[in-house]
């Protein structure tokens, strides 16, 4: 093989690796609806720039769009709004942003479905028969609770049955009990009270 043809050789071999650099790039960068998965999608827009149909549907020139877009207070450069969407739905945070930049509150999406995962300065709460509680591998910790599949942080609380009279309220962190468990009796009086750490009971209180 002569000097021209093992050069011309080598510019194949390489054209050929860096097209397949190439299309794995692309494979990796998208999302592939796990909202725990990193997402590698790196098309960022303006959200003006998106048409969005009565369904929610977010639309670039006629196509479903994938990737993020940023909207601004008018006449900054500061986000107002930030989105992850996935073949036109929001899918991911949506995450908004006071004008001097701070994180105000997040929402989860998946499918153009939010999720309830409560705001930054605020406490979730919710009825505790809306919890899906689910086995751990843990030895000590032996459920964990989600609320639409993610881990619950908040508040939920029972209440006696046909009754407005709470019967018990729990807090949770990412899925674990932390915080108290109060039992109340049918007067509103405290029965007792839990402690817990990371799932596990610490002390009661009656």
């Amino acid at each position: 093989m002569n000097s021209f043809s093992r050069i011309l050789v080598s510019y194949y071999f390489l054209t050929f690796v860096l097209l397949s650099c190439g299309d794995n790039a692309n494979k990796n960068s998208t999302n592939d609806g796990n909202l725990n998965s990193t997402n590698h999608q790196t098309d960022t827009c303006n959200c003006s720039l998106l048409n969005i149909d009565s369904l929610g549907t977010h639309l670039l020139d006629s196509s479903l769009y994938t990737g993020n877009c940023v909207s601004y207070y008018e006449g900054t450069t500061n986000k107002y709004i930030e989105k992850n969407l996935l073949k036109g739905k929001l899918h991911g945070k949506v995450i908004y942003y006071d004008k001097a930049g701070e994180l105000l509150f997040e929402e989860i999406f998946e499918n153009g479905k939010q999720k309830r995962n409560g705001a930054l300065d605020q406490t979730l709460t919710c009825d505790c028969n809306e919890l899906e509680l689910l086995k751990t591998n843990d030895p000590i910790i032996s459920t964990i609770a989600k609320l639409d599949d993610i881990p619950f942080t908040g508040k939920c609380k029972k209440f006696y049955k046909d009754s407005e009279q709470l019967y018990m309220e729990s807090d949770y962190k990412n899925g674990f009990l932390e915080g108290r468990i109060i039992y109340y009796n049918r007067d509103g009086s405290t029965i007792l009270i839990e402690k817990y750490f990371s799932g596990q009971l610490i002390g009661t209180m009656n």
